[in-house]
């Protein structure tokens, strides 16, 4: 599933770039930001790779779409 490791790869450097950068952006942003991490990582945890479904697979790539969205200013 290359949707699961984008996932997970994208939050890592979201994250990484969160700290790098947390002095810099405002409350609202740094909020966003995390809630969107903490979505797909719940929605990345939950999949099982046996037993991923279409349903699944579309909601991580929205929580991914809106991440990239959310955290395009880092």
């Amino acid at each position: 599933m290359e949707i699961l490791g984008e996932a997970r790869k994208l939050m890592a450097e979201t994250e990484r770039k969160l700290k790098e950068k947390k002095k810099d952006l405002d409350r609202g942003t740094k909020k966003q930001v995390k809630g969107d991490v903490n979505r797909l990582n719940k929605l990345t945890m939950k999949c099982r790779l046996d037993k991923v479904t279409e349903e699944q697979l579309a909601e991580i790539r929205e929580a991914v779409r809106q991440l990239e969205e959310s955290a395009g200013s880092l």
